[in-house]
This record gives structure tokens, C-alpha cells and sequence, in this order.
């Protein structure tokens, strides 16, 4: 095994000398083996070695390969980090959590420490299990690549040096070598797809020849090189017709259609990373920019929402929630809506008020009300009363200007304003006006 640890470091041009190694350690076989090779290692190459352990929480077994991994590190001289996670809240997807939580928590090791490589102790069977399951699923082609021997972490790099190792020559290194270990009890489960290809796909494929593994890693490479080229024309396509922001992305629809179906679908895979969306999810994203509706919200995933209007797309990562709007104007004075809205009530002077957005009115006539919009209002147009939600659509408003429309109405519920779009005709009533009620934004008001 050591051998071939030193193969793993030549091939890919690794210098262990003097290293700081972050070596994830679960106390299963694979990754305790791994802990055993890279100790035999130590003395030549003089590497530091910390232990990064992750107790799940989820098995009664779990605290006690905590205590075991702690006493075995204490035993080697090896300092040793342990995270304990809290799924109690019944997490609506477990498995992407806990990834995320160990993989920041693995981060803060490497800065911590100041490392230089986060050590993984995936094997080929797992390399073929992946690229099998994302085959099944549907994925990019850089998901279809499977795992990577070196990748990058952010300034860090991750390595897997057993990826080019079969599970049965590890189970073979720890009978030798007596290495303790403790067996996770779900990977003997087969209501999951992977543990199914696990038990039931790998062995009959990897009785067609002793190199089936490594023609994997093979393919895995291949892949994964022509990935990288197309990566840079996606960012290329993603830099030019995107608009890419924390809370979300924005972007053309006719300038998206340009591009090929397939980038289309990559770009979809590049944006939407953080949501492990599969195949099947893509596709049903492409049909939603693609519909013939002008305007369409929807929710597609907890914290993931679509919004197509006009012509222009959103990704929104968050869901959009309306700001419940309803202030009573009753003195000259500035008010205050929120971080981006406020009302100024001042002295009427000047010519005419001719924008969408201010109107003079009479002082007596106080109090007056600006508020979200509802379902049933009307303003009283020229022509006679219209819904303003008929109106705005006339208007061709987008959906998510509509969400953030304000009224103004006065002491009888009577819209005298849709702020941003029509003055009602009611206002040629108002004799006398001394205020100028004024809408003041900031920033449009996104989301």
C-alpha cells in the first residue's frame, strides 16, 4: 500500500516532503487503512499528519468510534479534530447537509493548520460507484467525470491517493497489517441505489478483468480534461449574458436560446450547483424558459425560485416573499417604510406634478393610506373603473414589479394612486392642494 502511495505522489507530481496532511478519518476500513499507510510514510517524508473525524450522530456506534479515534490519535502523538453534527430537526435532506458540514469543517481545519492537502480516502470502487450513479441520474459532463485524484478546495487541494485502489487490496492491507476499524452498519443496506450497485453491480463488473478500475479512472480523466476545456467557454457564455448576484441570477431569454441546447444545460448545471439538481430537474428548468407564458413564478425548490417575465429570467435563491405594506399618512412628515421605501409629505411648490411617483393633495383631506396592492382593487380611469390587475397587465408589468406595487388610497378606500403607473381621475376633485405626497425608492427594489 505504501508503494503505492509513492506511485500516487510521482504520477501526480506531489512533493509529501514537509507537508501538512488534513486526513479525513470516518474510523471505517478505507479511511483508517489510509491513516495506517501514511503513518508507515511519516519517517521518510517527514509530513505532518492531522486527523479530521465527523461524528455523525446518526448511529448509537457513533460515539464510540469518537472515543476510539480520539484515544488512537492520542496514542500516535497526532493531534486530532472531531465535529460533533445536530441533525435532531429532521433535516429535509440528510445526506446534503451532512456533506456540506463536513466539508466546511474540514475547511476550517486546513485553515486552521495552515495545510497544505485535505486527504480523502475514496477507492475505485467508490470512483465506479459515483460515475455508475450519476449515469443512472443524469448529471454534467464534469458529474459524469466521477471523483478527481487532485482537485482544487479553495486555495487548498484535495487528494485521493487510493483511487486507483481496488476496495478488496484494502480489506486485503488491513487483514495483514491488523488494522482496527469499525463497520458502518448502513452500507450493508440495500434499500439505497448506491449500496445497491455497490453490492450487486461492481463485483460483476469487475469480473471482466483485472484493469476494469482503472479503465474507470481512465474514462474518469478523459472526461473530466474535456469538461475543463468546455468549462471555459460555459464561463465565457455565463460572463456575457448573465448577470450573477448573491440572491440571484438574471439573465435574457433570447439571449440563452442562442447558445446549444447542451450549454444551455451546462450553464443550468454551473448556476444551480448548490441544489444537486439531476438531469430530469434540468430539463424541467429548460422547459420553463422555454414556455410561451409571459409572465410565470415558481417555487422550484426550498430556497429556489424561477420567475420569467417578459422576455427576462430569474434564479432567485431564496423564495420570494412580499412585504405586507400598510401605513397611515396623517401629518407632514418623512415616513419611513422600510430599508429601500420611505414617504415625504412636504409643502406643495412648483409647476404641475406630471411624474408617477408624487401628487399633490389637500391637508384637510388627511389622513390617506400607502399600501401593498390587493387582489380586488380599482382605480377610476377616464374611460371608468379598471382592475389593476387588469391594468398592470395592460401595461405589460412584470410579475415581480406587480409583487412590489403600492397604493395609495384616502380616508373612503378610494385609490388616488398606483404608484409608479396611474393617477385616478378622483384626483381632478381635490380643490385647494398644499402637500406633495412623494414615493422615494432605492435601488429599484429587487428582491
Amino acid at each position: 500500500m505504501e508503494e503505492k502511495l509513492i506511485q500516487f505522489f510521482n504520477d501526480n507530481n506531489i512533493d509529501p516532503q514537509d507537508k501538512k496532511m488534513v486526513l479525513a478519518v470516518s474510523t471505517g476500513i478505507d479511511s483508517m487503512v489510509m491513516l495506517y499507510s501514511f503513518l508507515a510514510l511519516q519517517k521518510k517524508y517527514n509530513f505532518n499528519i492531522i486527523v479530521a473525524h465527523v461524528n455523525h450522530n446518526k448511529r448509537e456506534q457513533s460515539l464510540i468510534e469518537k472515543e476510539f479515534i480520539k484515544n488512537f490519535c492520542s496514542k500516535e502523538k497526532l493531534l486530532c479534530y472531531i465535529k460533533d453534527l445536530d441533525f435532531s430537526l429532521n433535516t429535509e435532506n440528510f445526506q446534503m447537509a451532512a456533506r456540506k458540514a463536513r466539508y466546511d469543517f474540514f475547511l476550517d481545519v486546513l485553515k486552521k493548520e495552515r495545510a497544505d492537502y485535505l486527504v480523502l480516502a475514496h477507492h475505485s470502487n467508490d470512483n465506479m460507484e459515483t460515475i455508475l450513479m450519476r449515469i443512472i441520474r443524469g448529471s454534467s459532463l464534469s458529474g459524469y467525470s466521477g471523483m478527481s485524484e487532485v482537485s482544487s478546495f479553495g486555495e487548498y487541494q484535495i487528494i485521493r491517493p487510493f483511487l486507483g485502489i481496488l476496495k478488496k487490496d484494502i480489506e486485503k492491507y488491513q487483514k495483514e497489517n491488523e488494522v482496527p476499524y469499525y463497520e458502518d452498519s448502513s452500507n450493508k443496506e440495500s434499500i439505497y441505489t448506491r449500496n445497491r450497485i455497490r453490492k450487486e453491480v461492481i463485483p460483476g463488473l469487475l469480473e471482466e478483468g483485472d484493469s476494469v478500475h482503472l479503465k474507470f479512472l481512465e474514462f474518469s480523466k478523459t472526461i473530466k480534461d474535456a469538461s475543463d476545456e468546455l468549462e471555459k467557454i460555459r464561463d465565457q457564455h455565463i460572463k456575457e449574458i448573465m448577470v450573477v448576484k448573491d440572491e440571484y441570477v438574471v439573465f435574457m431569454k433570447k439571449d440563452f436560446l442562442k447558445i446549444s441546447l447542451y450549454m444551455q444545460t451546462e450553464i443550468l448545471y454551473e448556476i444551480l450547483k448548490p441544489y444537486n439538481l439531476g438531469k430530469g430537474n434540468i430539463n424541467e428548468l429548460l422547459k420553463l424558459i422555454n414556455t410561451t407564458k409571459s409572465n410565470l413564478e415558481v417555487v422550484y425548490k426550498k430556497n429556489l425560485t424561477f420567475v420569467k417575465e417578459y422576455g427576462k429570467i430569474y434564479f432567485f435563491f431564496k423564495e420570494l416573499k412580499d412585504d405586507k405594506i400598510e401605513v397611515k399618512i396623517d401629518e407632514m412628515k418623512k415616513y419611513v417604510i422600510n430599508d429601500t421605501i420611505s414617504i415625504s409629505v412636504t409643502k406643495k411648490r412648483g409647476e404641475l406634478v406630471t411624474n408617477l411617483s408624487s401628487l399633490w393633495y389637500n391637508s384637510d383631506k388627511l389622513p390617506v393610506v400607502i399600501r401593498s396592492r390587493k387582489p380586488a382593487d380599482k382605480i377610476k380611469l377616464s374611460q371608468g373603473y379598471k382592475k389593476v390587475k387588469d391594468l398592470l397587465i395592460d401595461m405589460k408589468v412584470g410579475i415581480l414589479k406587480r409583487r412590489q406595487i403600492l397604493v395609495l388610497e384616502d380616508s373612503s378606500q378610494e385609490i388616488l394612486m398606483v404608484f409608479g403607473i396611474k393617477k385616478s381621475e378622483c384626483l381632478k376633485n381635490i380643490k385647494e392642494s398644499d402637500i406633495l405626497i412623494s414615493l422615494e425608492e432605492k435601488n429599484g427594489r429587487l428582491y
